[in-house]
């Protein structure tokens, strides 16, 4: 250690420089200047450094030397302290961990490499891991496992060094630390982590932003590492360097044996070799010299062997050595001897922990010992843990002997000095001292530690600390455990789990497992079938007991495999923390699964000696009970009878027919109340119900008593017993059947409900109506769908009455809000004022007022204003209260009551959907003003969905009262208009002439009509280009009644329009076309979803042409057209029925696929409209070339006709010439099936769309894939499953993925398989995630059948998987689609945020006003043409929308109101200052 100062004297007294005494060299003497005062100083030892200077001689022939550097005497150690931020080293992995890597360092210290401090790249990689989706697949990011291995070489740079009970290292191997900017040189040392693959090589970070490092491809494959991977952090050496980049070399033979001649310690990095030579020995090391007068020091326990003399290595010889590190700012070098590679594992038998009985003494110094633990294996002991106690200051050389035979215990293993680190002290020695000893089910003997949260600290050994969870504490439930365990008690134990990475022991001191012997079950390889073992309860469900036994397995025990009786309420036989004895029914490694029975060999059923007490109890009677304890579950109580106390529960779903008010009706009952209520179910304990519906039919006698007497069509009161994936299982209360009954998830409610269990709760009540009866096995089947039943008034009047007798029943049982009613007028005091409304208190209580039902009031805090109790919510203490002076004032002077069948019409005020509550305000007739009335949100108990959310607060609605007194009850227009009526079926319907229907008309599956269609279309069909772009509509399910065949030679617009409206009166059923003389214009067609001249003249039927062919002129004027002579009439066409082949879903010309319309029938148009009104005007002279060119179409497809030209084929060998002379179009290829499926001929229409995909040219993508659409229609409406997968898995290979999915999902979803189209779309938001289309579809899906909250779910990940600059456009999509198909109050909020950050966007402010116009807002819509007319854009922009408002007020306003418009537009003007006019 080299310190080198110079003596600057400060006032009189000179002081004298350091001289250091040079060191002997064999065969020389040491000669010193003894002229001055000299001085020993060693920096690194304890002692007084004041020693007494000696005098030599002279030595004649020998020069005097005066040094100035500082003697050493002996190598110092690396300590913690040492350790600062930035310092670099060398270490060696120890352990590969999950998150982290632990490193030996030199000196025997440990360190702690994070999963973080890889590299930037890696770190990345794993940010990228962890915000990535769940079922994006697995992610690229390399584990730790594959990055490090125990025993390799590392250079690491410490970022942290924290003292607390123990020291906490944190170090890195990331460039940008190690390196610190630093750029190497070549044949330099450098680490470096990977940015990138490219086609030659990895670009690499070097830890420097101007430079980057380069590894070819060939020295990449020479390191151990074959598969290197981005963010991998590897040791290289330089072996050229360019401008900007440096070539690296990753070769394990050049990186660990890369040799400096003139290091510079500033750049050099641990790791690199040095030919040293051998100055001088020193008690624990060498002194070697290296490079340009260099010194540095090696440490005996870093030779190639710790046991070594250093005597044995002569003075001058040679030497090779490692760097290990610089100690900073006094540049002293520590050295290696070791090798590094390859990588070693010098510790084979030994681990932590390890007992070893005879240890021999191999070496003692004053502060360590090496001791001979293996024959390969080398122990370290340091002084302080080779004397008894800390306070022991014995010398080790005194109490130890070399050879001595001492017992040792391995404390940790040093891979980098190779030896393991252990203890002589005898505390350590006896007893259990590293978790690595103790294995599961193994019995431990513990001291009592303390109490903590969740459990008892108990101290194993003289270092071990266990922990026992409360459910492992006793077999019983402790109320107080502190009374029965006191600290510094002895306690038995059983290892319940250990975890020896993370350090954590679990132990059980439960008596069963810890005195019973048993099987302990642990891992997978110990649970084998029928294998019985010991568990604790740890979680009871409805559906079984999770159990959790030893290790980290869990197993679960099924309802049907815990008793042969049959239980529903496990949680009154079982406890949590309750001891089991168990078997293994089955085990799965892979699902993580395990299965256990309860059921074992000749053991009694659990639950039948309570079943039979609690049966002395009649099943649908009535008794009163005597509240006995409240829990979470529901009311536990007790009935007397016949001198028996018979223990019964009431469930909390059980307390009301109202789940809403279950939990507050729980709340308020207490110990000692008594109710009546009917014994439902008899389990381990009498289930008693307290539900109306049922007590009300057990009063009135309806309930059938037996099987026999149920029939098929009755409706009966049921409780929801358990829901599975396909359906939910009620439980009905006819009390000698006690099977439950199925209802189909298609049966449960008058909407699709994806989760049951999202809507619906265990123990709801519903009315259920037997739609199946099997008497053989005693099987019902029902449903609850509400619409399949007759609505009677008097259910809903029910509802609401069971809701109010609930809230009467709140308010009795409160003892600070009993006083209180709802309708009260009081007198409240304001406390404060906010954006949702107002604080108040009334008489004492905490009261809110919302914003709407404040009125006009001007309310300040301090205020004292009068207010209506609208609302108790007697669980929070809360009111809800209105103070708007309108109500309250007609509530003071209200004297008449309605009548009952009057009808009134009134305000909401008050609206809880969770309670299915709502109170209406009467405002008219007068005399009733002021009148509060009760009504529901739903109609029947079956009503899951309520009524639409447009009826909110300050609403008007009708009222029709059906109960009059102090509580009216009412029901609102719908609610009365559904009374006795049942909903139409869904699949058939009837038309006009009283024919029945189908869901998909007969006109739109027809074969000729497609025919028909195919005639027209195919000549310019057969003439376009695959590719060519055209509008396509898609057809929506709710218009699918197709408009006439279009005959081919040109109408007048004038006629197609008097056509049109014709045609929509008539019936659309297939005609014959056998009729010789029949028009062919009233032949209906099938409106394929492609761009036709028929479909695109009918679409611009609202442009007049100037030139018109004869035909449009003779149909102008009202004549008929004389009739042509036709070829086809002199055949005679026989007429086949309808195979139900949906053609309007083949799509055969949908070229346009980025323009396909999202919308239905009725958007499309209306956008179309749109575009319209935006074209620019056409030039006289191309408007004049486009009339020529039609003209001349329309001759040739006049011509065409006569000829018969357009005649469709009617044989197998007609189709086949067609074919052969137009191979490649696809038109003529779906003709070809068409004509098979007119027989119902499935396999040879798809013997033909096989030969066409085969036949049509490759190139010819459009017509392929038209082909492939056709023939996916077919499988989805005549085939299976398998044989669609099979078409649609070949179409994905042919053609585009994107188009393919994307028609797919249309077919589907038209066809009514909506699981289908969903998962079809979840594809392509997968796959095509940065596609806006894809997202607007899918989120359109939901919202069209009704999921909006999912269709919001696919806006939120929209935005996330976007660009950001499609943010606003996506955004404006959805917020249509809110409007049209969600709710309107929401799609004005997202217009809103739009506006605001891009208020120069004027796309968005027209459509949101469009938007406000088309639902009937006109008022907001006015409102926002204001806001618009204050923007101050450019005048071309202003110009339009000004334009806009007024066509706006010229529809929905007055003329004062189009001044208006007139003067905002005139202000503008003056404000800009500008000449330009605007003819507004």
């Amino acid at each position: 250690m080299v310190v080198e100062e110079d003596y600057f004297p400060r006032g009189k007294q000179k002081f004298n420089k350091y001289l250091v005494q040079s060191e002997k060299v064999e065969g020389e003497e040491k000669v010193e200047d003894l002229n001055k005062e000299k001085k020993f100083v060693n920096i690194f030892s304890e002692k007084d450094t004041n020693v007494k200077l000696q005098k030599k001689k002279k030595i004649k022939g020998v020069k005097t030397q005066v040094s100035s550097v500082l003697f050493v005497k002996s190598v110092p150690t690396l300590s913690y302290s040492d350790l600062k931020q930035g310092m670099v080293l060398s270490g060696v992995v120890s352990e590969v961990a999950e998150f982290e890597v632990r490193i030996s360092l030199p000196g025997h210290l440990v360190a702690s490499l994070p999963i973080t401090n890889i590299s930037s790249a890696y770190t990345d990689a794993l940010r990228k891991a962890a915000e990535a989706a769940e079922d994006d697949g697995d992610d690229d990011v390399v584990p730790l496992s594959s990055l490090f291995t125990v025993g390799q070489f590392l250079v690491v740079a410490v970022v942290s060094c924290e003292k607390g009970k123990h020291y906490k290292v944190i170090v890195s191997v990331d460039p940008n630390h190690v390196m610190a900017g630093r750029i190497p040189g070549e044949g330099d040392l450098c680490v470096a982590s990977i940015l990138s693959k490219e086609d030659h090589g990895y670009i690499m970070d070097v830890g420097n932003k101007t430079v980057r490092g380069f590894i070819p491809n060939k020295a990449a494959a020479k390191h151990w590492i074959k598969d290197l991977r981005e963010g991998m952090s590897i040791l290289c050496v330089v072996v050229k360097k360019e401008k900007g980049a440096i070539i690296l070399k990753c070769d394990p033979g050049k990186v660990f044996n890369t040799a400096r001649q003139e290091p510079n310690l500033h750049n050099t990095l641990p790791g690199t070799t040095f030919n040293g030579k051998v100055l001088s020995h020193l008690e624990n090391g060498l002194k070697v010299g290296f490079g340009k007068d260099l010194v540095g020091y090696l440490h005996q326990n870093l030779l190639p062997s710790p046991v070594e003399d250093l005597k044995s290595i002569p003075l001058g010889s040679e030497i090779k050595v490692r760097l290990v590190y610089v100690v900073p700012t006094i540049n002293t070098v520590i050295l290696s001897a070791r090798s590094v590679y390859p990588f070693k594992q010098p510790f084979q038998e030994i681990k932590t922990g390890t007992f070893i009985s005879d240890a021999e003494i191999l070496v003692v110094t004053s502060s360590y010992l090496l001791v001979q633990l293996s024959e390969s294996c080398i122990g370290y002991v340091s002084a302080r843990q080779a004397r008894s106690t800390p306070e022991d200051k014995t010398n080790l050389k005194e109490k130890y002997k070399i050879g001595e035979k001492v017992k040792a215990r391995v404390l940790g293993l040093d891979y980098y000095s190779e030896v393991a680190v252990c203890t002589l002290q005898k505390a350590l020695l006896s007893g259990l001292s590293k978790i690595d000893n103790l294995t599961i089910g193994q019995k431990v003997r513990g001291t009592i530690k303390g109490f903590v949260d969740g459990g008892l600290e108990v101290k194993v050994g003289a270092t071990l600390v266990g922990f026992i969870p409360t459910l492992f504490l006793s077999d019983v439930r402790l109320q107080h455990p502190e009374k029965k365990f006191f600290i510094g008690d002895k306690i038995d134990c059983r290892v319940l789990r250990v975890n020896p990475k993370k350090n954590r022991l679990h132990l059980t001191s439960k008596p069963i497992l810890v005195k019973e012997e048993f099987s302990i079950v642990s891992t997978y390889e110990q649970a084998v079938v029928g294998t019985i073992t010991e568990g604790v309860i740890t979680k009871i469900t409805q559906h079984g007991l999770l159990i959790s036994l030893f290790g980290d397995l869990m197993g679960f025990a099924p309802k049907h495999m815990i008793s042969e009786e049959v239980i529903q309420h496990l949680e009154k036989l079982f406890f949590l923390g309750q001891a089991v004895k168990c078997q293994i029914v089955g085990s799965d490694e892979e699902k993580n699964r395990i299965t256990l029975s309860l059921k074992i060999g000749s053991m009694k059923p659990l639950g039948k000696k309570q079943k039979e007490r609690g049966k002395s109890l009649a099943l649908g009677s009535i008794y009163t009970a005597k509240v006995t304890g409240i829990t979470e579950k529901g009311l536990d109580c007790e009935v007397e009878k016949d001198e028996l106390c018979i223990t019964c529960c009431i469930p909390t779903q059980h307390l009301t027919d109202n789940t809403g008010l279950a939990a507050a009706l729980l709340n308020h009952y207490k110990v000692d109340d008594s109710v009546e209520a009917v014994c439902f179910q008899h389990d381990v304990v009498p289930v008693l119900t307290l539900k109306q519906s049922i007590i009300r039919a057990v009063q009135e006698g309806c309930l059938p008593d037996e099987f026999s007497k149920i029939e098929v069509g009755s409706l009966l009161p049921a409780v929801l017993q358990s829901i599975k994936p396909f359906g939910i299982f009620l439980r009905l209360p006819v009390w000698s059947y006690w099977k439950p009954i199925l209802v189909p998830n298609r049966h449960i409610a008058n909407f699709y409900m994806e989760r049951p269990a999202d809507v619906l709760e265990i123990g709801q009540t519903l009315i259920v109506k037997i739609t199946e009866k099997v008497d053989d096995g005693m099987r019902l089947a029902g449903s609850t769908n509400f619409m399949d039943m007759p609505i009677k008034s008097s259910e809903t009047v029910d509802v609401m009455k069971g809701i109010l007798q609930d809230l009467a029943l709140l308010r009795s049982k409160s003892e600070k809000l009993s006083s209180i009613r709802i309708g009260d007028l009081l007198t409240a005091t304001v406390k404060e004022i906010t954006d949702m409304g107002a604080i108040l208190d009334v008489s004492g209580h905490v009261s809110l007022a919302p914003q709407s039902n404040l009125g006009d009031s001007q309310l300040k805090p301090g205020d004292r204003v009068p207010a209506m109790v609208l609302f108790v919510d007697y669980q929070a203490g809360v009111l809800e209260v209105s103070c708007d002076p309108g109500i309250i004032t007609k509530a003071a002077v209200c004297v008449n009551i309605p009548e009952v069948g009057s009808n009134v019409k009134g305000k909401i005020i008050l609206t809880r959907t969770e309670l299915n509550l709502r109170i209406v305000s009467v405002t008219s007739p007068a005399k009733f003003a002021g009148c509060l009335v009760y009504t529901p949100t739903v109609i029947h108990l079956n009503d899951l969905a309520g009524e639409d959310t447009e009826l909110v607060v300050d609403k008007l609605t009708n009222i029709n009262i059906q109960v009059s007194g102090d509580e009216i009850i009412g029901l609102n227009d719908r609610q009365h208009r559904l009374q006795g009526k049942k909903r139409r079926d869904r699949h058939n319907s009837l038309d006009d002439s009283g024919k029945s229907k189908r869901m998909r008309t007969e006109s739109e599956s027809s074969v000729s009509q497609l025919l028909a269609s195919v005639q027209t279309s195919a000549p310019e069909l057969l003439n376009s280009a695959p590719e060519q772009k055209s509008p396509a509509k898609h057809v929506d399910n709710k218009s699918e009644i197709l408009p006439d065949f279009v005959p081919p030679n040109p109408v007048s617009p004038k006629v197609a329009k008097k056509r049109k409206a014709t045609n929509v009166e008539k019936d659309t059923t297939l005609e014959s076309s056998a009729e010789p003389n029949t028009e062919s214009s009233s032949k209906p067609s099938v409106e394929l979803e492609t761009g036709t001249p028929e479909k695109k003249r009918n679409r611009r039927g609202k442009k007049k042409k100037k030139s018109e062919s004869k035909s449009k002129k003779t149909e102008d004027t009202g004549s008929e057209e004389p009739t042509l002579k036709d070829p086809v009439k002199e055949k005679e066409k026989v007429v086949l029925a309808d195979p139900g082949w949906d053609f309007s879903l083949t799509s055969v010309t949908l070229p346009a696929w980025g323009q396909v319309s999202i919308w239905g029938d009725e958007e499309a148009e209306a956008e179309e409209s749109e575009a319209d009104t935006s074209k620019k005007h056409v030039g006289k002279k191309e408007a004049k070339e486009l009339r020529r060119k039609e003209e001349i179409a329309a001759e040739r497809e006049e011509k065409k006709v006569l000829d018969g030209e357009n005649l469709p084929p009617s044989s197998s060998q007609e189709f086949e010439k067609l074919v052969l002379s137009s191979p490649d179009s696809s038109l003529v290829w779906i003709q070809y099936m068409a004509f098979y499926l007119q027989t119902c001929q499935y396999d040879q229409a798809r013997a033909v769309a096989t030969r066409a995909i085969q036949r049509i040219n490759f190139r010819e993508e459009g017509e392929i894939l038209n082909v492939y659409l056709a023939w996916l229609n077919l499988e989805n409406t005549f085939g299976n499953p398998e044989s669609l997968q099979k078409v649609l898995k070949s179409a994905l290979e042919r053609n585009d993925e994107y188009k393919v999915y994307s028609q797919m999902a249309d077919i589907f979803s038209k066809s009514g398989k909506q699981l289908e189209a969903e998962n079809i779309f979840k594809i392509l938001a997968k796959k095509f995630s940065k596609v806006k289309e894809v997202w607007v579809r899918f989120g359109l899906f939901y919202y069209k059948n009704t999921r909006v909250e999912d269709g919001r779910f696919v806006f939120t990940r929209s935005l996330q998987n976007l660009e950001a600059r499609d943010a606003t456009d996506i955004s404006a999509k959805f917020a249509q689609i809110e409007f049209r198909y969600g709710d309107p109050e929401t799609g004005k909020t997202m217009y809103e945020k739009l506006v605001t950050s891009h208020p120069k966007r004027v796309d968005l402010w027209t459509s949101y006003a469009d938007q406000l116009t088309r639902i009937g807002d006109t008022s907001a819509a006015r409102a926002l043409y204001a806001r618009i007319s204050t923007l101050g854009l450019q005048a071309k922009k202003m110009k339009s929308l000004f334009g806009r408002w007024l066509e706006f007020e010229k529809v929905h306003g007055t003329e004062e109101q189009q001044g208006e418009v007139r003067r905002s537009a005139l202000q503008y003007l003056n404000a800009k200052n500008t000449g330009d006019t605007m003819d507004i």
